[in-house]
């Protein structure tokens, strides 16, 4: 899955397991590009979605359900330098 785009807010909402019952564990590559700013979690802890807040214009959000289970989510091209504001 590939988001080029953000919410209103510049905000990226994730849906990154399919229940309540069994999450994922959700990394973001690099580290510092996003904040999990909320989130849903599953009876086992782990997160059902996500919503992040991008520092940067491209990354990657890697969501392992189990071992043999792993989605990766690219973002890019979200032109956070165009949507900035300027605060005097």
């Amino acid at each position: 899955m590939t988001v080029t785009s953000v919410t209103v807010g510049n905000l990226i909402f994730l849906h990154v397991a399919s229940g309540c019952r069994t999450g994922a564990d959700v990394a973001v590559q690099p580290s510092g590009a996003a904040t999990v700013v909320d989130d849903a979690r599953a009876s086992d802890g782990r997160d059902v979605a996500v919503v992040l807040q991008p520092h940067r214009d491209a990354f990657t959000v890697r969501a392992t359900r189990s071992p043999t289970s792993t989605s990766l989510i690219t973002v890019q091209g979200l032109g956070l330098a165009e949507q900035a504001t300027v605060t005097p």
